[in-house]
């Protein structure tokens, strides 16, 4: 029997064993036009993504969306501000941090009208990220293409 809230298959097809990196370049192509409110649909147009599924994960476990008059927006906030930098740890600390909190807002036909899309987040942290009473690197570690430019 499956555990209640248990983690999605996303955390794997998204490729996070190996870092955040793929979260921040999809954020930044995102908001390639500036750092300014961008409606949902370009967003997904813009993020470099190609699988609407996988669209997803960002826009609904990441980023902080807001109804509009026509359109739904995701909002500029310090992750946002974060990807328009280089990757590195802390973008991948602050990731890791928007996860827990997982609020992601209100948008059109949205299945979660409080804006808590992942009432398991919490538990990932708990029992992934935080192993033996200290963080788990591996969460968090820098990409090997990385590793080459240190």
């Amino acid at each position: 029997m499956a555990k209640k809230d248990t983690p999605g298959s996303f955390t794997k097809n998204f490729g996070w064993e190996e870092s955040y990196e793929k979260l921040h370049s999809a954020i930044a192509n995102g908001f390639s036009a500036g750092l300014e409110p961008v409606t949902r649909k370009s967003w997904r147009k813009r993020s470099g993504i190609k699988d609407k599924d996988r669209q997803l994960i960002p826009m609904n476990f990441f980023l902080y969306s807001k109804k509009g008059i026509e359109d739904d927006l995701i909002l500029v906030d310090r992750l946002v501000e974060r990807a328009a930098q280089p990757y590195d740890i802390d973008f991948a600390r602050l990731a890791l941090f928007a996860f827990h909190l997982a609020t992601s807002g209100n948008w059109r036909h949205s299945k979660w009208p409080d804006g808590r899309v992942a009432g398991w987040a919490n538990l990932l942290i708990r029992e992934v990220a935080w192993k033996d009473g200290a963080w788990s690197m591996n969460m968090l570690k820098r990409s090997p293409r990385l590793r080459k430019r240190s």
